[in-house]
């Protein structure tokens, strides 16, 4: 877990600070990596692991260069675990479905 916690930490202080800019995957690659080890580790409908996808498709929705297909396959993820996890009415599977339309 520990690693897990300081790749979350360094992309947190990387978007803070700045640093995710859209031209830098960097956030994106620690993201991925993130959600991987969470899935792995805590499985698919944790919270932890929900909230490390929602995080990957913002930090896809910050990059101007990636595929649409890309950017809707994680953001289709996301929402179906959600809704999965907490119901169809799950207020962040409905947000994530705005945020969604709006990305695309």
């Amino acid at each position: 877990h520990s690693s897990l916690e300081c790749m979350e930490r360094l992309a947190e202080v990387l978007e803070q600070r700045g640093h995710c800019s859209s031209e830098d995957e960097e956030c994106t690659r620690l993201r991925r990596q993130i959600l991987a080890g969470r899935k792995s580790s805590l499985g698919l409908g944790h919270p932890e692991t929900l909230q490390a996808h929602v995080q990957l498709a913002e930090a896809l929705s910050a990059q101007p260069e990636v595929a649409v297909e890309e950017l809707y396959h994680v953001y289709r993820e996301a929402i179906c675990e959600h809704e999965r996890v907490h119901g169809l009415g799950d207020r962040a599977a409905i947000e994530l479905t705005m945020d969604l339309a709006a990305g695309l």
